[in-house]
């Protein structure tokens, strides 16, 4: 009996490993925080650069790698989900302020936007080794 209660309570305590979303995760997700129904695909040129350019500052595969690499490399924040990730590229795309984001983002808390895009902004400047090589950063500096 008390060796149940202790298989139970090393359970409740692991980390619970995140589902990786797929593209259609993605787009959905951005559908939301546009306000769309979800389902209602439009063509994917067009989303993709509402994605892209209006939204975001990235494409939608960019943004479901980053995640990707997120969770690979263990950075993503604990209790992270995709839909905070989609506030941090959005609030890094229009850096508006904190409430107006907010809004944006659904109406959600601003305490909330804040601390996730905060702990997802930091999680991704940890993947500067990553995805940054040395002969990128010896061509920027040799072009500046």
């Amino acid at each position: 009996m008390e060796e149940d209660k202790d298989t139970q309570g090393s359970a409740r305590r692991k980390r619970h490993r995140p589902v990786r979303p797929e593209l259609q995760d993605v787009l959905n997700s951005a559908r939301m925080l546009w306000s769309r129904e979800p389902d209602n695909a439009r063509s994917t040129q067009t989303e993709d650069r509402d994605f892209s350019r209006e939204m975001f500052g990235c494409g939608a595969l960019v943004a479901l790698s980053l995640f990707g690499m997120l969770v690979t490399t263990s950075f993503l924040p604990e209790g992270g989900s995709l839909e905070h990730l989609m506030w941090t590229l959005m609030f890094m795309k229009v850096y508006g302020k904190e409430r107006a984001m907010s809004v944006l983002a659904g109406g959600v808390d601003p305490q909330t936007f804040r601390k996730w895009v905060w702990l997802f902004i930091e999680a991704i400047a940890h993947l500067e080794p990553i995805v940054v090589s040395k002969q990128e950063q010896q061509g920027i500096s040799l072009q500046q």
